[in-house]
């Protein structure tokens, strides 16, 4: 009977374990706990707000609103001279080898006026003769050249220069007027190679060179000033500063000699008065000088006008002119007394 109850009774099947499912009981109410807070917190945030804007019509493009631009700066006269000297200052010519010199090429442009005098050549001088004011009419006569310096400035230097051509008639000039043919003779037919036996002389000084002048004025802007007005004396009255302008452009105009002099030079003529200066012009600037010239033959007081351009990252002059009876007469004021430009390279040696 025990072997038939012991058949009969089952088995009782394994106990497994709950752990695994417990804890994922566990860890699924906690995510879904967070999960609720973390919704419940999101809706209670603030929803982000938009600030309103002024209307606009249906399709139109909005502009965005730009800042004021600072009110610009006039260049000035001043400006410019500056800029000229500490160029001037920081430019050394470049290196000569031996045998090599640098060549500064030209081209002068000259008015000469017509003079009705029957017992005259048919043209005279603007500056020796009629007043350009008073005259009927004139011609330009042009002719080129070029120097050539040493690497010492204070060494010999040479010159050469071409024959002359009439390049403009104006007024009642004409091309076939009597004083043509004496005005180009007495330009001459140009001039081969020579040397005069040093520097180049300046024509308002008295014989001396223009590296003398550089070597000997002083640097102080006001003291040069006021030093090359007492080495020229006296003149006309609104002359005296007009002509030492002139004079310290005729000097700068050979683009050669102590850097810290000729920036001195540029710091002088900024203190004259009068001085304007024009745009930018493929990197030169031209400065207008006026003074005022007591002139008995253009009838009192005449405006004189000289402009020096200048290559402002070396301080190097390209052009100077020179006007006298500004804004009188039937020659344009554009057209200048006299006009020169200038260039510079090296070269191997002379022509």
């Amino acid at each position: 009977m025990d072997a038939i109850v012991d058949e009969s009774t089952p088995t009782p099947a394994p106990v497994r374990s709950r752990g695994p499912l417990v804890a994922g009981v566990v860890l699924g109410a906690v995510a879904a706990a967070v999960a609720t807070v973390v919704l419940a917190n999101g809706l209670a945030s603030p929803a982000p707000t938009v600030e309103a804007g002024p209307p606009r019509d249906q399709g139109a493009r909005a502009e965005p609103t730009l800042a004021p631009s600072p009110t610009p700066v006039a260049f000035t006269a001043a400006d410019a001279l500056a800029g000229a000297a500490a160029a001037a200052a920081q430019f050394s010519p470049p290196s000569l080898a031996s045998g090599q010199y640098l060549r500064h090429a030209w081209t002068e442009t000259t008015l000469a006026l017509v003079d009705p005098d029957p017992s005259s050549s048919g043209w005279s001088s603007p500056d020796y003769g009629i007043a350009r004011g008073m005259a009927s009419g004139g011609w330009t006569i042009t002719r080129s050249g070029s120097d050539y310096s040493p690497a010492d400035p204070h060494s010999d230097w040479y010159r050469e220069w071409g024959a002359p051509s009439v390049t403009g008639t104006y007024g009642a000039a004409t091309p076939s007027d009597r004083g043509v043919e004496s005005l180009l003779q007495a330009y001459g037919t140009g001039q081969p190679l020579y040397t005069e036996g040093g520097a180049p002389t300046l024509p308002e000084g008295s014989g001396e060179t223009f590296v003398w002048y550089l070597d000997n004025m002083p640097r102080d802007p006001q003291a040069m000033l006021d030093w090359v007005i007492d080495r020229q004396g006296e003149d006309a009255a609104g002359w005296v500063e007009g002509k030492a302008g002139w004079f310290l452009i005729g000097i700068l105009s050979y683009n050669a000699g102590d850097p810290a002099a000729r920036a001195a030079i540029y710091q002088a003529l900024g203190l004259l008065s009068g001085t304007t200066v024009g745009p930018e012009i493929a990197g030169t600037r031209t400065l207008t000088f006026d003074a005022h010239l007591a002139s008995p033959d253009a009838g009192g007081i005449s405006l004189r006008r000289y402009t020096l351009t200048i290559d402002m990252s070396t301080g190097l002059v390209t052009e100077t002119s020179t006007t006298s009876d500004v804004g009188t007469g039937v020659i344009p004021d554009a057209v200048p007394d006299h006009r020169i430009t200038y260039a510079m390279s090296i070269v191997d040696g002379l022509p």
